[in-house]
């Protein structure tokens, strides 16, 4: 038993035993978590509440956070609701995929109509979720359906933003392969080969310069990618810069 299975078969124990077992809100969602798919159908024709909250969200939650299609698959068959929102942070199945990297969820939810730019309290898209942890086949999956590749959440990162903070070149290509700005997306905001400088990310400034990204490019206080890595303490990212042809 791996590591990630050992946990959640801890989450589930805990959340059978937590309440009586006249009463659990939450037998469905530990039956969910430890993968027991027939049980999960025995639950739902005794009359639970497919739509049922819990600490995680709801089943389809749950589901969604532990990548099992085949139990999404019965839960959206018996009615769950795809758009359903967890609280405290607003978080739609969708967005618990893209969080967790469940490639095969978030591929069922998308096929079968999820929305697939809605946006978390703090304004991010399960894209901008998925680029901020890194979560390549999610994004992928979302971008091949036409996710926004430009969203930023509220503090102004976009998904490419997260793949320069990375370092993942992978993710990056695949978002400047779906069209993903090389200009800042708001207008304070620094472009991303002058970010790729101020992180000291080689790959990404010499991937950023090869699609067409402008080294005389300023931000807002005035600084070009080669003053932020001067600035920064980069002298090296400052070289490789002057390499490719920036001047000042």
């Amino acid at each position: 038993m791996g590591p990630e299975t050992r946990r959640l078969a801890v989450v589930a124990a805990l959340l059978t035993v937590s309440w009586p077992a006249a009463a659990q809100p939450e037998g469905l969602h530990a039956t969910i978590l430890s993968g027991d798919a027939a049980n999960v159908r025995a639950i739902l024709a005794a009359g639970a509440d497919v739509n049922g909250p819990g600490e995680l969200g709801t089943p389809l939650h749950v589901a969604a956070l532990r990548d099992d299609a085949a139990i999404a698959t019965i839960l959206l068959d018996r009615g769950a609701d795809i758009e359903a929102v967890s609280e405290p942070y607003g978080l739609r199945p969708l967005h618990v995929a893209a969080s967790y990297g469940s490639p095969a969820v978030a591929a069922l939810l998308l096929a079968r109509g999820a929305e697939i730019d809605p946006v978390e309290l703090s304004g991010r898209t399960p894209l901008v979720l998925a680029a901020t942890l890194g979560h390549l086949e999610v994004a992928r999956a979302l971008l091949v359906q036409g996710a926004e590749v430009d969203a930023a959440a509220k503090d102004g990162f976009t998904p490419l933003d997260f793949a320069i903070l990375r370092g993942s070149r992978d993710l990056a290509v695949l978002l400047l392969d779906h069209g993903a700005s090389l200009e800042p997306v708001y207008v304070n905001s620094p472009t991303p080969v002058v970010k790729a400088a101020k992180a000291g990310r080689p790959e990404l400034i010499e991937l950023l310069v090869e699609r067409g990204a402008a080294l005389s490019a300023r931000d807002l206080s005035g600084r070009t990618a080669l003053m932020e890595a001067e600035a920064c303490g980069r002298p090296e990212i400052a070289d490789l810069l002057r390499r490719l042809g920036a001047t000042e």
